[in-house]
């Protein structure tokens, strides 16, 4: 009686991780979108706070510190918003590693558990690939043995792992 093997991959025996993986990029994609409406928020104010500092100049001086302080202002408004994004993508990474971890297991499992159940088989019922294994220590068995069935007990020669009589 042979066990059927399921392949983990072709049966969806994972169909929760096409949803978690949609759920992280929904996730992803609403934050790209929070973050660039920051980013247009940021241009636009940083673009009217210049306007302002230059309608407002009396002289060189003031144009020259109304426009610094606008830059500074604008810097680390932006410098902010990166470390968001930075923020955003660490936290986005570990749920995608998450969601791929737990299908990890879920394929491990499903696989191990496969190979307990075949554990049980006979010699005649297992995959030509697993024979193919312990062909070794079974030549090494047969080598052993005389045409009795008893152990043959001879010493090895120097050139190989051949039996001497």
């Amino acid at each position: 009686m042979a066990t059927e093997f399921v392949h983990p991959l072709a049966s969806g025996i994972n169909p929760c991780l096409t949803l978690q993986l949609m759920k992280v990029y929904e996730q992803w994609r609403g934050d790209a979108f929070a973050l660039e409406a920051k980013r247009v928020e940021n241009d636009l104010g940083a673009l009217r706070h210049g306007c302002e500092a230059i309608a407002n100049a009396k002289d060189w001086r003031e144009f020259n510190s109304g426009s610094q302080s606008v830059m500074s202002d604008y810097c680390k408004a932006t410098t902010r918003l990166w470390q968001e994004g930075f923020e955003a993508v660490m936290r986005h990474q570990g749920a995608l590693g998450e969601a791929l971890s737990g299908a990890m297991k879920t394929w491990q499992s499903t696989w191990t558990g496969e190979f307990e159940k075949a554990g049980a088989m006979t010699p005649a019922t297992m995959p030509l690939w697993f024979k193919r294994l312990s062909m070794p220590t079974a030549f090494a068995q047969l080598a052993n043995l005389q045409g009795d069935g008893s152990v043959q007990a001879g010493k090895r020669s120097r050139d190989g792992d051949h039996l001497s009589a």
